[in-house]
């Protein structure tokens, strides 16, 4: 059986671990670090589709829509300019 202190401690605990959950969650990546990845997955020739897909994200706030070789489609991803 639990003591109301345990109880209490434990309380705290969870309310602690959400909160630290949720700033996670809000937390967006740089437009730049995505930018630094597209340059290092981009082939020959792609580094001008990172470079103008950089510029959008940097005015919109987030990463467009992209497909890859497989026609795999990744959704938007919201960025800090």
């Amino acid at each position: 059986m639990m003591t109301a202190s345990r109880l209490i401690v434990l309380a705290l605990a969870i309310f602690a671990a959400i909160g630290v959950a949720q700033a996670q969650e809000n937390k967006k990546p740089s437009c730049r670090s995505i930018f630094n990845i597209c340059m290092k997955r981009a082939g020959s020739g792609h580094a001008a589709i990172c470079e103008d897909m950089y510029a959008m994200a940097r005015s919109k706030g987030e990463w467009q829509e992209t497909q890859d070789e497989n026609g795999v489609r990744y959704p938007k991803v919201p960025c800090t300019p």
